[in-house]
């Protein structure tokens, strides 16, 4: 995932996620893949000033999943939705590194080939760099 955030004030971030992440469901004669892209505008909220902090994320979300995956090359014939979702993230932030989860929720389901998907959970961490908070 890469996140763009802006500061608009010491507890509060808005910003873009930008999201791609691979599913794998196995269940009776056939194994699914899927594929999700995600494009979200986010706020967070920080409850803290200091180093040690956690944090609440909210964002509306266009979601593109598609059959597939990081092992199907390029194919003009693989089934794909486009849908509206929300995510709600739940964080903490130490100095500049920061570990999250989110839950994804699809407004409506998408199926592909024998499954469906409803909504998903990702954990994401990483290093902020840049901006003026320390």
């Amino acid at each position: 995932s890469l996140d763009t955030k802006w500061m608009v004030n010491d507890h509060v971030f808005a910003g873009l996620h930008f999201e791609k992440g691979h599913f794998f469901s196995s269940g009776g004669d056939d194994d699914s893949h899927f594929e999700v892209h995600l494009l979200q505008p986010t706020v967070e909220f920080y409850a803290f000033d200091g180093s040690i902090r956690p944090f609440l994320g909210l964002g509306p979300g266009l979601y593109k999943v598609q059959e597939g995956g990081f092992m199907v090359f390029y194919v003009d014939d693989r089934d794909q939705a486009l849908v509206l979702g929300f995510g709600t993230q739940l964080g903490i932030e130490l100095g500049r590194y920061h570990l999250s989860g989110t839950v994804h929720v699809l407004l409506e389901p998408v199926r592909i080939a024998e499954d469906e998907l409803r909504a998903y959970v990702s954990i994401d961490h990483g290093f902020r760099f840049g901006g003026n908070r320390d």
